[in-house]
């Protein structure tokens, strides 16, 4: 079957019928629109690295757009071209409304039929990032989109639409697949393109706006995407996206085309009057070119060297002038008419009913939560673990005084503790989602009430509800307390409102600042005003009077409160309470047992007797209150989309040194594949069965070419890419390799194989956000060049990359990520290649390198790619849509079929003759790339049509019935030789790895600026412990010497609790980056263990040396605890130790338990039985859980703290407070206990699990070949 035969199968598809009238047409008129971005106070921090290149001074507003009229005519498809950088984004940003930026200024004016309210009509916005949920299946995702967003209520059209768009986008053989992230393999990323546009297709907006909505795609269905926007266009609706190289029979899809070049305006009109506009400006369009890439290839800056930067910048200036000269109106290049408001806005398509959005959002959620159990067992164990070992602790208390007091301690541990492990919890996880929630947000599908109502709704019946009564229940009947109905059900109504407080609270963070540093220290600090206003640790009648109101607005005060009336006087008690053990007497006016009366407990908390009901009534209230506030936030406070700066072409620095020739590799790599295949095998109940990802496949690549390997999306590519330079994710243990792999013949064991492959991956994810492009490429010379070499050297080098990859233009602006402005997506792509090639490698593995780059860019990039293949390096690299001036750099071309058997492997020149006698001839007008993608993918509409599954499977066995003819070249060494540790990787290793004192000064120094450009991390790290000590302050300042400020000083040196939480909340906010970074660069063998952990624990210390220092200094003389020197130091000791003791216990459960919500829950748990065990609440825990204070830094910290600051304290008590023999219960403190410093303990346990985390890592994996070797047995039985 022909390809023009295919082509007009397709042609006659249509995703869901669409008709005119379904559609309003939107006429878009922006005039004298300009856009400014001013710099904020933080991004006015220098660099403090300059030494890469000097760079001007930037000023503190940029010019992001510039003076642009542009006319985007209805029911058209507009596309934005122009180069990375040049304002594409910004300018659809602007254009769909989604500029709420406080340092955006923009002038002028834009209009939607004359309206300039957008939100007359449903827009959509498809944006670059991916942001999908990752434990759904491709079509419960399409599914859940349809449901939120078609207002049709028929279950079966909701399916024919899904259907529909999955056959459309070639999404069918991946429908039942999940989503995955980089942990859990999943989609890849042209699928998950896919299904982001899919999701947008389902929405029938009226206006679609589309930022590269082509990125990561093969050039089959990229085409197949811009047929489908074309026919939506056709249909009625306005479409705009940016692109940045459409292939060239896209072309004629074209309405209407906007041309953009550092934020001017180059061409606005359309698309068949831009080769006669060009022409009169003196630029004519050469026949068999793509009109695409000669756009860009006239609006580019040739950074190739200084005269072809000049005469590019010459012609842009041209350009310029030609279209501001230019007379004509743009809405003269295309049929106008008159639109008026009055006809369209009427008719905004019907709205879902908020009903069905909320049940269609509560079974997603419900899926979503059932599937990521890591989580959802963690939190279950988290608090049926706490429960049970402080309900341990507390088992079955007595009723003597240290059995009352116990009693005390256990009713704030209900509610203290299991309310403070929900918040973090649910923080951690709200931090992850909350982004999803802002995307679906700004497409219209869910609003902050729905998103608040369905979440909570959801986890009614697995969180809500079950966490509470399973709490409650192994909780309540271990400690003893009384078996009244009515009191288990005010406990278990308590704790429920406390866990929907915590999860109020928790939410209300999130929303206020999206990042978890942010999040945590707010609440953290709440929890602690919680804790010190409850009236348990510090007595109400011993707060100031300034101060005492707060507890009013603490919701802690009422549950303890409430659990306190109701253990100890009861619903309706007795006048003097419940009566416990008194050895004098059981009348409860004897006033031998005044002291074992719940009245004087009451009395000696300060809460009022008749307290059950009110405070209940209160939290009712709070609860009500929290979570509308959190609502409101959340739709008020929407986050900024990320602008890109663009570049000034016309006053760019030009660096004067050229691309120097490099020498040549001495030991070049011929690389040879034989029969090599990679399988994953799943478990199916009892059986495993395999599942062939690519292969078998047998082929040379050659050093001194270009190979490249094509195919369409989720063909196996990548997945080939990271199994060549054994970059398989540890996590992907069940995948195999069969087969052979040879370098230069020998097979080489993994290490040696990581020494001579350098590896790009197709996401940016290694990129430090708050360096400079110039300090990224600087640390990672330092970092991968040998040290031999000298820094002026490096600075040559990276000097030298940063003109090749044209990134000199940019060196001293921030990388930034998507939270944070930095350069644009095609310059950072450029770096992570720039970052591989500084070393000169020997076999240069790149995924996707072209993805995200305009054409020129992209053939830069390719050229400067060959360049180093003339080096002697072996290139090889995926592309989806290369255009025809790149296929002619292409020596070597390995093509997959979307089952990943081999179509072709060898000469791509010897392509078109190959398939020319299979029937299948290239015509002269199109680009053989396309041709080849058209012939490995399904080109119909439906991906289950046999008649293309037997095109694809017939070329598959007409390559293995060829692949025989295929001669291995006679340089290469002898197939299936041993390598024996000589020659060809040995100095590598060398060199890339390291030693302490070389590696730990380049990586502190990186830490330091990557740190000190994060202002809210700084904040977060250096303020809440004193925050802590100023809440401890206002509550307790100054602290008396009677007997009930007994309870007081104890309440005050139980704060140094909190410190060991602060510890866990910052470690959760810097350390999974970093060392997921540290991960990379040790399988890189940059350097080792050490080096990290010695720079990551320097940076911390000095940041918890000034919070521990500020907390002593408060708790010292602010609050009269101990007040002299000794004494303070004593604090400042013990507050850094705790503080870094949590720091490290967080450290090793995220090292052991690599999911963040399991780390979390564990950490918080343990941390709450050592705070329990620190002895203030649990007075006589069981001989069993007491070696638990052996490695419990809060009980040093507490035990220490408390003999000094107790000892020779004398305290005077009133006449009513002394016992029947007139003495005060407590006069001194004279108990000695030995302070145990735990912190360098846990350090060095911290650096042995790291050690071995990264020797495994680097090693061969230990579950393969366990596997490996049952399998082996298992064959021996069978022939046996």
């Amino acid at each position: 079957m022909s390809l023009t035969r295919i082509r007009n199968l397709q042609s006659h598809q249509s995703l869901t019928e669409p008709s005119a009238s379904q559609y309003n047409p939107v006429h878009i008129e922006a005039r004298d629109l300009s856009v400014y971005l001013s710099a904020s106070s933080f991004e006015g921090i220098k660099c403090t690295s300059r030494q890469v290149k000097r760079t001007p001074s930037t000023t503190r507003v940029l010019t992001v757009l510039s003076d642009i009229q542009v006319d985007i005519p209805p029911a058209k498809l507009t596309v934005l071209l122009g180069g990375s950088g040049c304002g594409k984004t910004s300018l659809l940003n602007v254009l769909s409304g989604r500029t709420q930026n406080s340092h955006l200024k923009s002038t002028g004016f834009i209009t939607y039929n004359n309206n300039p309210n957008i939100g007359t009509f449903r827009s959509g916005y498809l944006s670059q990032q991916d942001i999908l949920p990752t434990t759904l299946t491709v079509r419960e995702i399409l599914q859940y989109a349809a449901e939120l967003s078609l207002s049709c209520a028929d279950s079966q059209e909701h399916d024919r639409s899904v259907d529909n768009v999955l056959s459309r986008l070639g999404l069918k053989d991946c429908a039942e697949n999940r989503i995955g992230d980089s942990r859990n393999k999943g989609c890849s990323g042209g699928e998950k393109r896919r299904v982001s546009i899919a999701i947008q297709l389902l929405k029938q907006t009226s206006v679609l706006f589309c930022d590269e909505p082509t990125t990561g795609l093969d050039a089959t269905t990229a085409f197949q995407v811009i047929q489908t926007l074309k026919q939506l266009a056709d249909a009625g609706m306005t479409i705009v996206m940016s692109l940045h190289s459409p292939r060239s029979d896209a072309w004629r899809l074209f309405d209407n085309i906007i041309l953009l070049s550092g934020g001017h305006l180059i061409y606005s009109g359309a698309s068949n009057m831009v080769e006669e506009y060009f022409k009169n400006c003196g630029f004519e369009l050469p026949p068999y070119v793509n009109p695409a890439d000669f756009l860009l290839e006239i609006t580019s800056i040739d950074p190739d060297s200084e005269r072809s930067r000049s005469e590019s910048i010459a012609r842009l200036d041209h350009l310029k002038l030609c279209w501001t000269n230019q007379t004509m109106s743009t809405t003269a290049n295309y049929p106008t008419a008159h639109w008026t408001t009055c006809g369209h806005t009427g008719s905004k398509p019907k709205e879902r009913s908020y009903r069905r959005r909320c049940k269609a959002l509560i079974r997603r959620n419900m899926k979503q939560y059932m599937r990521d159990w890591k989580s959802l067992v963690g939190i279950w164990c988290a608090v049926a673990g706490l429960a049970a070992t402080n309900g341990w602790i507390f088992w079955q208390l007595d009723g003597s005084l240290t059995g009352i007091r116990s009693r005390e301690g256990s009713l704030w541990d209900a509610t203290g503790l299991y309310g403070y492990l929900i918040l973090i919890h649910e923080i951690c996880r709200l931090v992850s989602e909350i982004h999803l929630f802002d995307h679906e947000r700004r497409d219209g599908l869910i609003s902050a009430s729905t998103f608040l109502l369905g979440r909570r709704l959801s986890k009614l019946l697995i969180e809500d509800i079950p966490l509470p009564l399973l709490f409650t229940a192994i909780y309540y009947p271990m400690v003893g307390y009384r078996g009244s109905t009515s009191q288990i059900c005010i406990f278990l109504l308590i704790m429920m409102l406390t866990h929907y407080l915590a999860v109020g609270v928790a939410l209300f963070c999130v929303a206020t600042t999206r990042s978890f540093h942010g999040a945590g220290l707010m609440g953290n600090l709440y929890f602690t005003l919680q804790t010190i206003a409850s009236g348990y640790f510090i007595q109400i009648n011993q707060t100031p009077d300034y101060a005492r109101w707060l507890r009013w607005i603490t919701h802690t005060f009422y549950t303890f409160g409430a659990l306190a009336t109701n253990e100890f006087i009861g619903v309706r008690g007795p006048e003097q309470g419940q009566l416990y053990d008194c050895p004098y007497s059981q009348t409860p006016t004897d006033p031998r047992c005044m002291q074992y009366t719940g009245k004087f407990v009451m009395n000696s908390l300060g809460i009022p007797r008749d307290w059950v009901w009110r405070p209940i009534s209160i939290l009712c209230s709070m609860t009500c209150i929290v979570h509308l506030a959190a609502a409101v936030v959340l739709h008020l406070r929407q986050p900024k989309p990320r602008f890109i700066k663009k570049r000034n072409t016309s006053d760019a620095h030009v660096t004067t040194v050229g691309i120097q020739v490099r020498p040549t590799r001495t030991i070049p790599i011929h690389i040879c594949l034989q029969n090599y295949a990679l399988e994953t095998v799943t478990q199916q109940s009892s059986n495993s069965a395999k599942i062939r990802i690519c292969g078998p496949i047998s082929t040379n690549f050659q050093p001194g070419q270009l190979n490249v390997i094509m195919g369409a999306s989720g063909c196996g590519k990548t997945s080939l890419l990271t199994s060549l330079a054994e970059r398989i994710p540890s996590s992907n243990s069940s995948w195999t390799r069969t087969g052979l792999a040879l370098y230069n013949g020998n097979k080489l064991p993994k290490d040696q194989t990581m020494a001579i492959v350098s590896f790009v991956s197709q996401d940016d994810d290694n990129l430090m956000p708050a360096l400079t492009v110039g300090e990224t490429l600087f640390f990672a010379a330092r970092l991968t060049l040998p040290s031999s070499m000298s820094d002026d050297d490096k600075r040559e080098r990276v000097s030298e990359v940063l003109v090749k990859f044209g990134l000199d233009s940019c060196a001293g602006r921030l990388v930034g990520s998507a939270t944070r402005r930095g350069i644009s997506g095609g310059e950072r792509r450029r770096l992570s290649i720039a970052c591989e090639v500084l070393t000169m490698p020997q076999v240069l593995i790149l995924d996707e390198p072209t993805s995200g780059l305009d054409s020129f860019m992209a053939l830069t990039v390719l050229r400067t790619l060959q360049s180093l293949a003339a080096e002697g390096c072996t290139i090889i690299f995926t592309i989806h849509q290369p255009t025809s001036s790149m296929w002619s750099l292409f020596s070597t071309c390995l093509l997959l079929s979307p089952d990943g058997s081999p179509l072709y492997s060898g000469e791509a020149s010897r392509m078109c003759p190959y398939f020319n006698q299979a029937g299948f001839e290239c015509p002269r007008v199109m680009n053989p790339a396309d041709f080849f993608m058209d012939l490995a993918a399904y080109r119909g509409m439906h991906d289950d049509d046999e008649t293309e599954k037997q095109r694809i499977c017939s070329l598959v066995n007409m390559w293995r019935a060829h692949e025989p003819c295929l001669r291995i070249p006679s340089d290469i060494i002898p197939l299936g030789q041993v390598y024996d540790d000589t020659g060809v990787v040995s100095n590598a290793v060398k060199i890339n790895h390291h030693s302490f004192l070389t590696a730990f000064p380049i990586v502190l120094h990186r830490a330091v600026i990557n740190l000190s450009r994060q202002p809210l991390l700084i904040l977060a790290r250096s303020i809440q412990a004193p925050g802590v000590g100023v809440l401890l302050t206002i509550f307790a300042a100054p602290i008396k010497q009677d007997y009930n400020s007994v309870q007081t000083r104890m309440g005050a040196i139980e704060q140094y609790a909190p410190l060991a939480f602060i510890g866990l909340l910052q470690n959760i906010a810097t350390f999974p980056p970093e060392v997921d970074t540290f991960y990379r660069e040790a399988s890189e063998g940059l350097y080792g263990t050490e080096a990290f952990l010695a720079q990551y624990t320097i940076l911390e210390i000095l940041f918890e040396a000034f919070s521990a220092m500020v907390f002593a200094l408060l708790l010292s003389y602010a609050t009269q605890l101990a007040p002299n020197v000794n004494l303070a130091g004593l604090l400042f000791l013990s507050a850094l130790c705790t503080i870094n003791s949590g720091e490290s216990i967080s450290m090793l459960s995220y090292l052991i338990l690599p999911h963040l919500g399991l780390a979390v829950s564990f950490t918080a748990s343990l941390l709450a039985i050592f705070t329990v065990l620190g002895g203030s609440m649990s007075l006589d825990p069981p001989t069993a859980l007491q070696w638990f204070n052996y490695i419990s830094p809060i009980k040093y910290a507490m035990t220490s703290v408390s003999i000094f600051t107790l000892k020779n304290t004398v305290f005077t008590c009133t006449e009513g407070q002394r016992d029947a023999n007139g003495t005060c219960p407590i006069q001194a403190g004279e108990d000695v206990l030995q302070f145990v410093v735990t912190m360098l303990c846990y350090r060095l346990l911290v650096y042995v699990v790291l050690r071995v985390q990264v020797k495994r890592m680097n090693s061969r994996d230990i579950r393969s070949w366990f596997r490996r070797q049952r399998q082996r047995i298992s064959s021996e039985e069978s022939r046996a």
